[in-house]
Parts: C-alpha cells; sequence; structure tokens
C-alpha cells in the first residue's frame, strides 16, 4: 500500500449473545477464534492494545456446576501466550474497522470489544 492511496473505511460487527452461545466443553470446541492480520490492533474496553501485539482472539461461552450465570469469556494472545482475559455476563460486541484501497484490497485496522449492553445499534 503506497502513501497517497485513497483509502474507503467501513465499519463491520460480530455480536456474540450468551442465550445464543453453544456452551464449550472439554468433549467440544465450541469457540470462536478471530486471527490477527499484521498491524491490526485491539482495543478491549478501554485498554489498547498497539499493532502486531494480538495475534488472536478466542471467544467461548461457559457454564458452571454450581448454577451461576453462565459467562462469555475473551481471551487475547500474543502468539501461545494468554496476555488478557475478560468476563462478560450479556453479551460481547466486536467492531472490526477496516479500510479498502483503489484496488479492491481490505486492511483490518483495529478490533473494538465490549460488552453488549453498551453498544449503541
Amino acid at each position: 500500500m503506497k502513501s497517497g492511496e485513497n483509502m474507503l473505511l467501513k465499519t463491520n460487527k460480530q455480536i456474540f449473545e450468551i442465550d445464543k452461545m453453544l456452551t464449550h466443553r472439554k468433549d467440544n470446541d465450541n469457540k470462536h477464534v478471530i486471527t490477527c492480520e499484521k498491524e491490526t490492533s485491539v482495543k478491549l474496553e478501554e485498554v489498547f492494545f498497539n499493532n502486531n501485539l494480538v495475534s488472536s482472539i478466542e471467544i467461548y461461552k461457559l457454564d458452571f456446576k454450581d448454577n451461576s450465570e453462565p459467562s462469555i469469556f475473551v481471551n487475547l494472545y500474543m502468539g501461545n501466550i494468554e496476555i488478557c482475559t475478560m468476563i462478560y455476563k450479556t453479551g460481547v460486541v466486536i467492531e472490526i474497522d477496516s479500510t479498502t484501497d483503489n484496488y479492491g484490497n481490505d486492511y483490518i485496522r483495529t478490533y473494538r470489544i465490549r460488552e453488549i449492553w453498551s453498544y449503541d445499534k
């Protein structure tokens, strides 16, 4: 990508609602994994992770044996090292900011992750 090229910015979203997600267990792999591209930054709630720090985002739901409320776990990884975990009770919204160059190539720039109740639809 050359400097001076016209870039179009667009935002997509993925919504993970706790009622619609399958529970992750040892005998199944109901995890949603996003592999972060090079030069991508991640904002988890109010914490900002610089470009190239986060390599993948893992989202899954767990139910607990003590009948407490199920939760959604969001884990951030740097290679094979888990660097952050957030736990949500209602749901998660991931906003994905990407740009498209003059040749139609898409480049993801930022993942913004937050709890669903704070998301203005």
